[in-house]
């Protein structure tokens, strides 16, 4: 019974197991979709060409429907030049996902990126 409650402690405990979600607001600045049909997005001060999802395989946990929602979501954001809410399942900041973003061509799923909520 007390390797149980110390195994339980330790997991509690490791910082990889930890997860804060991080709320980014940023605005949206271009959607891409290439001859494959992977979606990437582009928010002022946050990075260019970040992949999002695939509209003709489903990639990680975002099905290809899905996926298809999140493109013609996020080309009304574009062209309405919303603010957007970012959200990531993750322990690291919005100013740190930012100066990582900021080198393009990075994947937001890799970071625990989950919803998007337009703003007006």
């Amino acid at each position: 019974m007390k390797k149980l409650i110390a195994a339980v402690i330790l997991l509690s405990l490791s910082p990889k197991l930890v997860f804060a979600n991080a709320h980014c607001t940023m605005k949206a600045t271009a959607v891409d979709i290439n001859k494959n049909g992977q979606v990437y997005f582009s928010f002022e001060g946050y990075g260019n060409s970040l992949y999002a999802c695939s509209t003709s395989t489903k990639s990680g946990y975002i099905s290809t429907e899905t996926c298809k929602l999140m493109y013609s979501t996020m080309l009304a954001a574009t062209l309405s030049k919303s603010d957007l809410t970012l959200s990531f399942d993750t322990s690291e900041s919005c100013e740190s996902l930012q100066n990582k973003y900021r080198n393009n061509w990075k994947s937001l799923q890799a970071d625990g990126f989950y919803h998007f909520r337009i703003r007006s």
